[in-house]
């Protein structure tokens, strides 16, 4: 009975100590295999940082970017990104089939300093605040107020009312030299006003020719990111004549470089061209730096490096191609 028992229990060991072992050995084999993990993921993620680097060394060497300088910001730049901008070209080569976002009434949001025709003029946001503050120096510095904001934002139907009562009364070749095409004009984008003066004495309005006092607003609209939109110098280019009442929004660095270069908008756009992230157009404005380059939609999805600690935006050009803008307060 003793042997039975103590047998027993000999077995009852035996089958523990082997459980043991098993559960030993399989621990060790799971630390084993986290261990490899662990190597491998290093060993990928080295691969991959090396890879990433390359990359961007190779850029760096094409750009003049030192190798070694890894201050770059990575823009992976999609179809979404490119929809709208404020450097869209829009002319009888480029017709604009987009919707203007973000339409505001000048009159519900003027700071008072000028005189808007109605409650139906319209523009972008943006160029609204920008305008306050044109029109607002403007005032300040002058004390008038007989400016007036005649015309902003048109839908495509309007542009073909004013463009057929045109021709109705001047005939087609002289209206083409003033009036643009339907659905090419500017001000479906929201970005364009047309300035006039108020006769206060008569409650009209008159033509807007940019002399005397108004020519200061020729002079400083860059600052506040306007060109004049038709130069007397460019005609031919535009295909427009001269409007010194036709201002349109580019933002504050790009419109200082037209103006400062004696460019036309569709001059400026050939000129972006030629600059590709390696090879940005640089400048100084009101000490901001900028950096500014373009490449073909075709190109979309689009990976481009900028130095790190810019802000930037991108604008479709409406004729094939995206412009990146960057920047930095110095």
């Amino acid at each position: 009975m003793k042997r039975n028992i103590t047998g027993k229990k000999n077995g009852v060991g035996n089958g523990n100590l082997f459980k043991q072992n098993s559960f030993r050995i399989l621990a060790v084999i799971i630390i084993m295999c986290l261990m490899l993990g662990v190597v491998w993921n290093a060993s990928s993620c080295k691969d991959s940082n090396e890879e990433f680097n390359d990359e961007i060394s190779q850029q760096d060497n094409a750009s003049g970017y030192s190798v070694d300088n890894k201050d770059m910001l990575r823009l992976v730049i999609t179809a979404d990104d490119c929809k709208s901008g404020d450097l869209i070209l829009v002319n009888k080569d480029n017709p604009y089939e987009d919707t203007p976002e973000n339409l505001v009434s000048v009159l519900e949001h003027s700071n008072k300093t000028y005189t808007v025709s109605d409650y139906n003029v319209k523009l972008n946001s943006r160029v609204c605040e920008a305008l306050n503050s044109w029109l607002g120096e403007f005032y300040r510095e002058y004390g008038e107020t007989d400016l007036l904001v005649a015309s902003g934002y048109r839908s495509v139907d309007t542009q073909e009312s004013i463009y057929e009562d045109d021709v109705s009364k001047r005939g087609q070749e002289v209206t083409d030299k003033w009036i643009a095409v339907p659905g090419t004009s500017e001000h479906h984008t929201g970005l364009a006003v047309d300035m006039s003066i108020y006769n206060t004495d008569n409650k009209i309005s008159e033509e807007f020719d940019g002399e005397g006092i108004y020519k200061n607003l020729l002079e400083t609209c860059d600052e506040y990111g306007f060109i004049v939109r038709y130069p007397e110098d460019k005609t031919e280019i535009t295909g427009i004549d001269y409007e010194p009442w036709h201002f349109r929004y580019v933002g504050k660095g790009h419109a200082s470089y037209i103006l400062e270069n004696n460019l036309c908008l569709e001059e400026y756009i050939e000129l972006l061209k030629n600059h590709t992230y390696q090879n940005p157009l640089t400048f100084e404005y009101d000490s901001t730096s900028y950096g500014v380059f373009w490449f073909n939609e075709d190109e979309i999805p689009y990976t481009a490096f900028i130095p790190d600690g810019y802000q930037y935006n991108i604008s479709s050009d409406n004729c094939g191609g995206v412009i990146v803008t960057y920047f930095k307060k110095n």
